[in-house]
């Protein structure tokens, strides 16, 4: 809920949806969370935080989670603490200290420093949960005047600008001994004249580039017409010819058949048959000569009208090649014209122009070359000059300086309080920040005892915050403080008293509601526990609540 990426419920819980109700001076606060997704739905009715979906990062449209948990503690959202002792920055997010309140079960036993979150280098306490709680403790962020740039980056900026400058100015140097000979006779002002002259005159014959170009376009998609046209008529003119072709054929065959009538009526007619010698029959037939002919007049009329039509498209095809062949020759003229004369003109006119810049960027180079070499030199004495900004903040040393004293107090009063077994003394261990207790390292002693003693100095850096008066969270969560604690004492071979564990309970119920405080353990000692709200999850599905997720047995 306070913005992690990923979630770690068992799939077999079948987790969707997680949802913590907060109390803020009699305002209520809810915040929900889809555990696949990176958006939190806040409805709020606490002045300064919106209703509103929230993101994991934030955007323009949705505001990071963060705010909502900032916003809680009273800490300003664009608050920046230090992110290494070199005075680099980094924003303070509830994630960077959130460890220190929120205890659980893995880092409760482990050996290095509660303090230590659990991403860091080894178990050394990283430097931004330091400097985040000395800005809980003092509402000082320590950051340097000056904008951070980081020692070895700036080292190695300094002797790249010193090469740089040495470089140009013996680049400038044999540039200057190159102008002699390369220095134009004309001043830059006359150059430029020249040039604005030259741009004129490109421009102009650009524009009648154009002119012929488009000319050329145009004759091109005329030639394309006549070419369609001549196309057209050749079609016609082959089609037509494909029908004289049938005309002839048709006149040929209706003279023959007229011939053939002709001389048919000339053969003897049999009137008898030569077997019986009766009379034959005769057949009326009709003369066929008179149709044919008038079918041919009818055909030769069509021939006449046909070749006519064909006289006319051929005078046409004449006329539209004879253009064609007109327009092919203007378009020739005219990329005659571009390729010969005014493309070279412009190509020439850009050669001319191109000079004439040269000679100008010459005599400025010259004219500059002096200011350059002044510019290098007081860049060089700049950093030669400069003096390094003391930056630098020794974190432990300040921790140190802040806390030292006030942490050894709360331990030895946790510690009295609790009646910790053969007592002497302890103090906070700057090195290692963590409980050394009768000269013997946290790290030396077994899981139980290193839970006990992470919970106390959990315990009273949240004390120290609170009594600093500045920023300090009002939740406390640990789970397993006090683990079982019933490790063998290697010299006397004997368990461990309750009277630890019975005291550090009662030390909670005497904190009443700051900071609000919620325990997870397995077993609880035997005392009054009047007062505080007991959740008991008993895995029994017939006895109490199962366990923590309302309606989820194994």
């Amino acid at each position: 809920m306070m913005g992690a990426g990923t979630h770690r419920f068992d799939v077999n819980l079948k987790v969707e949806k997680i949802q913590i109700g907060i109390d803020v001076n009699g305002e209520g606060l809810s915040i929900s969370r889809d555990v696949n997704t990176q958006s939190f739905e806040v409805i709020s009715h606490v002045d300064g935080i919106e209703t509103s979906t929230y993101k994991l990062k934030g955007g323009k449209k949705n505001p990071p989670i963060n705010d909502v948990w900032m916003k809680l503690f009273d800490i300003p959202l664009d608050t920046k603490i230090l992110k290494t002792q070199e005075g680099k920055p980094q924003a303070l997010t509830v994630r960077t200290f959130y460890h220190t309140f929120i205890i659980d079960e893995d880092r409760i036993h482990d050996k290095a420093s509660v303090l230590k979150g659990k991403h860091g280098l080894g178990g050394k306490v990283g430097t931004p949960t330091l400097t985040a709680l000395l800005y809980l403790g003092t509402g000082n962020n320590y950051l340097p005047n000056l904008a951070f740039i980081d020692p070895k980056i700036k080292k190695a900026k300094d002797e790249g600008v010193l090469k740089i400058v040495n470089r140009g100015m013996g680049f400038l140097e044999r540039q200057k001994s190159s102008f002699d000979d390369a220095l134009p006779l004309l001043q830059p002002v006359e150059l430029q004249n020249k040039i604005n002259q030259t741009i004129d005159e490109i421009g102009a014959a650009k524009g009648i580039l154009k002119e012929a170009l488009n000319l050329c376009r145009e004759i091109g998609e005329e030639i394309n017409k006549v070419m369609r046209q001549i196309s057209e008529d050749e079609v016609l003119m082959n089609r037509n010819q494909l029908l004289l072709s049938q005309y002839k054929a048709d006149i040929k065959r209706l003279t023959f058949i007229a011939e053939g009538n002709m001389v048919s009526q000339k053969i003897k007619t049999i009137e008898r048959c030569p077997f019986c010698n009766g009379e034959l029959p005769h057949e009326h037939e009709e003369d066929c000569i008179g149709s044919a002919i008038a079918e041919e007049q009818k055909i030769e009329m069509q021939v006449r009208d046909l070749q006519s039509v064909q006289e006319s498209i051929q005078e046409e095809y004449a006329a539209l090649s004879k253009k064609r062949d007109m327009l092919i020759n203007q378009r020739n003229e005219q990329e005659e014209k571009i390729r010969g004369e005014l493309e070279p003109k412009i190509q020439q006119l850009k050669k001319q122009l191109d000079d004439f810049k040269i000679s100008l960027r010459f005599a400025e180079m010259n004219t500059m070359i002096d200011q350059f070499s002044t510019f290098l030199k007081q860049e060089r004495d700049a950093i030669e000059n400069e003096e390094t900004a003391d930056i630098h903040l020794n974190v432990k040393e300040k921790f140190k300086e802040v806390f030292k004293e006030l942490l050894d107090t709360e331990v030895d009063e946790l510690l009295k309080y609790c009646n910790y077994q053969n007592y002497l003394d302890s103090y906070f261990d700057i090195d290692s920040y963590d409980i050394v207790v009768n000269g013997h390292e946290k790290k030396s002693q077994g899981k139980g005892f290193r839970a006990f003693l992470n919970t106390i100095l959990a315990v009273a850096m949240e004390n120290c915050l609170e009594k600093m008066g500045h920023y300090h969270p009002t939740l406390f969560v640990i789970d397993s403080p006090i683990l079982s604690l019933k490790e063998k004492d290697s010299k006397r071979d004997s368990y461990v008293t309750e009277p630890m564990k019975e005291h550090l309970f009662r030390y909670f119920l005497t904190r009443a509601d700051s900071p609000q405080t919620i325990v997870i353990e397995n077993e609880i000692p035997s005392i009054d526990y009047e007062g505080a709200n007991l959740i008991h999850f008993t895995k029994n599905k017939g006895i109490g609540r199962y366990g923590l997720i309302d309606g989820y047995q194994e």
